[in-house]
């Protein structure tokens, strides 16, 4: 699942690099990813998501308001 792959990816004490994450987020908006609607998943990125020294990361799995 989706929201798997990213929480292992950002629930990590060293986190992904901006450039990842901005890959990320790019691929999660294309319409030509071929995922259904992926909105929850960026407004949780959105808001949970913290930065630090140019790394992204989040302190626990992220939570999805539908679920």
């Amino acid at each position: 699942m989706l929201i798997d792959l990213i929480n292992q990816l950002l629930n990590d004490e060293d986190g992904i690099s901006e450039d990842a994450y901005n890959t990320l987020v790019s691929y999660l908006e294309s319409t030509e990813s071929g995922l259904e609607d992926t909105t929850p998943i960026l407004l949780a990125l959105e808001t949970q998501v913290k930065a630090a020294n140019g790394r992204y990361y989040i302190d626990e799995d992220l939570e999805l308001n539908n679920e």
